[in-house]
């Protein structure tokens, strides 16, 4: 992730801040069914921020191409990109392109913050989540409960991170790891030292 992340490219063609909306795919827990399209809404009336629109690969299977061909409609020049199938939706191109993450459950967000970032969480579904461990990673960034405070929490999100920060870091070690020398080079140490184990 780190090493992907070194190799961040521009989305866009402008020096706005991008914010990369991940919804999750599952009905019952994504912010999608209730709240996306007033999401894209709320991004196509200002001019402050970019958005991507990633969610989930799994969200749109199966749907009819007309239904995606309507949402793909909504994007907006250099502003509003939404990719529903593409092979970027897995491999890093948009978490490692953003500057803040807008969500809900999607595990998408141990990506983003392999580079520690801003993370704002939408509660669609007005759930108790403080002592809830599967809503654990709530704690990278402020909780909201409406489209109509993104904006608001995206500006105030750069100044926020420092209270987040280090659950950001904490949580993605104890969930990925945070040895620099990778998997590949541990294996292949495990395996020298059990090779020479059986030589002595």
């Amino acid at each position: 992730m780190q090493r992907l992340a070194a190799r961040r490219t521009a989305l866009f063609r402008n020096d706005r801040p991008t914010v990369l909306y991940a919804p999750h795919f599952r009905p019952a827990l994504s912010s999608w069914h209730r709240l996306g399209l007033e999401v894209i809404e709320t991004f196509r009336q200002q001019n402050r921020y970019n958005l991507v629109v990633a969610p989930h690969i799994r969200l749109f299977h199966g749907v009819r191409r007309e239904e995606i061909r309507r949402l793909q409609a909504l994007a907006v020049p250099d502003q509003i990109i939404i990719d529903l199938e593409s092979e970027r939706l897995v491999d890093m191109t948009y978490t490692n392109g953003a500057d803040i993450y807008l969500g809900d459950v999607s595990s998408q967000v141990y990506e983003f913050i392999s580079t520690p970032r801003p993370c704002i969480f939408l509660n669609a579904h007005a759930v108790q989540w403080q002592d809830d461990p599967n809503y654990r990673f709530w704690n990278f960034g402020d909780v909201i409960d409406s489209p109509a405070e993104i904006l608001a929490a995206a500006d105030a999100a750069p100044a926020r991170h420092a209270l987040y920060v280090e659950s950001q870091r904490t949580l993605l070690a104890e969930s990925v790891g945070c040895d620099p020398a990778g998997a590949a080079q541990r294996g292949a140490a495990a395996i020298e030292r059990f090779l020479e184990d059986r030589r002595d």
